[in-house]
């Protein structure tokens, strides 16, 4: 599918669907809500982490991400689903046509309880973060364990990616900003060499598991139980990782929202519930992934700003970029 077809497929629903039809896009998806459901569709992109480029690929990933995501969800995930045109209608689900593409069905949760708005609004509580930090430290106990060799290369190129954001951050933003991307890189590659025996260690401890792997808040919902939905499903290193590279994450998002002391909680709930006192040189590996994780961020937030058509949430995205490269200089100056 493309950016046509996905309009033509909104003008279909339109007709057909009672309520509101919304349409919103990340670098790699196209996500269509109505008013109970959603559709999540992938983009036919290809980049140096992913391949969503064939139709069966689409499908397969389609297939992973329901599959995956009912390891912390209950009832959320409804299926795969076709998506089939008929002359010039393309529609979703039953009906004669040909299949031209897949979407993942999801039921609609309430996005005023979505963590990155609470946070927006301030007015997420302690007490759902401890609520998070449970539901975590049990999923981190049962997921699998992967026993192997830890891929310090793999993490190494995929930080030194951030390389290729330098021309987006001097055209939106400021080339001081290079000076951060060129200081993170130094000391991330210098981590990695003083400290690879250890991560090897941790590895053969049972430290990394097939865990979520996108723990941003945008991916929680804070009910009463919480719900963490849209793990990386089309990617399996960026789910096979420590347990702290997954807590580095969302520690990483409350710290960009000003949110220190949540991130702080967070972290003592967590190893409330597990069991674990974190020791010195721990502390400092949780510190060394969330500069990884701001990284990530920064890398999507400017891959999203490369696809944009026109100048839609340009302001939005430029401010995002801003917030994590300012948040990688105040880790590397921890």
């Amino acid at each position: 599918m493309n950016e046509k077809d996905i309009q033509r497929l909104l003008v279909k629903m339109r007709r057909s669907v009672k309520g509101e039809i919304a349409l919103w896009q990340t670098h790699i998806s196209w996500i269509v809500l109505t008013h109970r459901v959603v559709y999540k569709i992938k983009k036919p992109v290809h980049f140096s982490f992913l391949d969503f480029s064939t139709i069966a690929q689409r499908k397969r990933y389609c297939k992973e991400e329901v599959q995956l995501n009912k390891r912390l969800t209950k009832g959320i995930y409804k299926g795969v689903v076709s998506v089939k045109q008929n002359e010039e209608d393309i529609f979703i689900g039953n009906g004669r046509g040909k299949v031209i593409d897949f979407a993942v069905q999801l039921k609609r949760l309430d996005s005023s309880k979505q963590m990155n708005v609470l946070l927006r609004e301030n007015r997420l509580k302690e007490k759902s973060i401890q609520s998070i930090a449970k539901l975590l430290a049990s999923f981190h106990g049962r997921t699998k364990v992967i026993y192997r060799s830890f891929d310090l290369d793999h993490l190494s190129r995929e930080f030194n990616e951030i390389i290729s954001i330098k021309k987006v951050v001097i055209q939106q933003l400021d080339k001081r900003y290079l000076s951060v991307i060129n200081r993170a890189i130094i000391y991330f590659n210098q981590y990695i060499n003083e400290h690879k025996e250890w991560l090897q260690t941790r590895s053969k401890e049972g430290y990394i598991r097939d865990c979520h792997g996108d723990l941003h808040a945008g991916n929680i919902f804070v009910y009463a139980k919480p719900i963490i939905f849209d793990c990386i499903e089309f990617n399996k290193e960026f789910r096979y990782i420590d347990v702290l590279n997954e807590i580095a994450f969302l520690c990483m998002d409350l710290e960009v929202y000003k949110k220190n002391k949540l991130s702080n909680l967070l972290v003592k709930y967590y190893c409330h519930y597990t069991g674990h006192v974190l020791q010195t040189k721990e502390k400092k590996l949780l510190l060394f992934y969330k500069l990884y994780r701001a990284s990530v961020r920064a890398k999507i937030t400017a891959i999203e700003l490369m696809q944009l058509p026109g100048k839609e949430r340009e302001k939005e995205l430029n401010k995002d970029l801003k917030n994590y490269l300012d948040q990688m200089q105040i880790y590397l100056k921890d």
